[in-house]
Parts: structure tokens; sequence; C-alpha cells
């Protein structure tokens, strides 16, 4: 894919994320990732989407503000490898990680958790990808959440994955210590 900017761009179809960082993309309210070299359009969200990332992103930072664990992000780009810069909804990075980190730059790495939600648009191949890069990358944990079928697929790193339901708890494990929240409160 080619994208049309302010400078016009080579005919390049591959990048690295150093060149992907350099891009000149037009001001049209697309937001792209890198994914495997390609620039990938990201998903427009929907009102549903974006309320699901509000209460979650509230949650977190609530719970991260008397705990004092780190930091959860959205909207930042993560610098698995030369290839690789995705986007996910939102993330959690350990206070640890965060030292000396320079903050104009895409985080060096996985997360340590990645939280993706799933949009109407998205494909689950595409999905079930970033989910294995971050993995590979070394993320502790996933959540791929589904506002369809109102459920949380969790992918940790030394266990299979599982599905979480409606009723279910979100569980921070050892990557977020103590935070747990009832899937049910992702969609009120």
């Amino acid at each position: 894919m080619t994208i049309e900017t302010g400078k016009a761009l080579a005919e390049k179809q591959t990048y690295t994320v150093s060149e992907f960082m350099e891009l000149d993309l037009p001001d049209d309210g697309k937001q792209y990732e890198l994914i495997e070299g390609e620039l990938i359009e990201m998903s427009g969200p929907n009102v549903q989407h974006g309320l699901i990332i509000s209460h979650l992103f509230h949650y977190l930072d609530s719970f991260l503000a008397s705990n004092q664990l780190g930091r959860v992000l959205n909207n930042a780009a993560f610098e698995l490898n030369s290839k690789n810069s995705p986007i996910p909804d939102l993330a959690f990075i350990s206070a640890k990680r965060l030292i000396g980190l320079d903050f104009t730059k895409p985080f060096p790495g996985a997360p340590d958790l990645a939280i993706e939600v799933m949009s109407p648009s998205d494909k689950w191949s595409d999905v079930s990808k970033k989910v294995q890069l971050y993995r590979e990358a070394g993320a502790k944990l996933v959540w791929v959440i589904d506002p369809f079928d109102q459920g949380v697929t969790v992918h940790r790193y030394d266990a299979p994955r599982r599905l979480l339901l409606i009723n279910d708890e979100l569980d921070g494990e050892d990557v977020v210590p103590g935070f747990k929240l009832k899937i049910s409160a992702l969609f009120e």
C-alpha cells in the first residue's frame, strides 16, 4: 500500500520502524501502525469501542495511581523489532521499565500488558498476528476484548489462551498484581 502524503512517498512498500517514524503521513484523521514492514491503517473506532477503552483506562489508571506499579498508555507505539511498531488500544508498562525512557520515541520492546479491543472491521487473523508479535517480543499478558460476544481472550506468555465471559473477572495476575475487574464493567 502506498500512502499519499504532503511529501509524496516513494513507491516503497515496506518500511523499518525508523523509516515509519519519519514518514510525513497525511493529516486525514487516519492512524497507521507498522506490521511486518507494512503500513496498516487502523480501524476507525466506534462509540462502543471508545467506551470500552475509556472504562478500562479509568479502572486501570485509578488502580495504578494508588499502587505505583507503572502506567497505562493509550495511542502509544511500541517498537517490537525493526519491522513492527503496533499501537495497542491500551498498554501497561511497569514502573521500572519507564525509568530513563525517551518519551519522544516509540517504547522499545513490548508492553507488559497489551490490550486490543475488536472493532467491527477487524479480522481475527490480523488481531491474532498482533498477539503473536506482542508475545514474541516479550509481552507477559495480552487481553483481546470482543464487544460483540462480551468476552475477553487472555493470552499469557507461559500458558494456553483462555476465554473469559461477561460474568468472569479480569485478573492482572503477576503483571498488574492486585488488579481485578468484572468483565461486565467493561460493557456498562
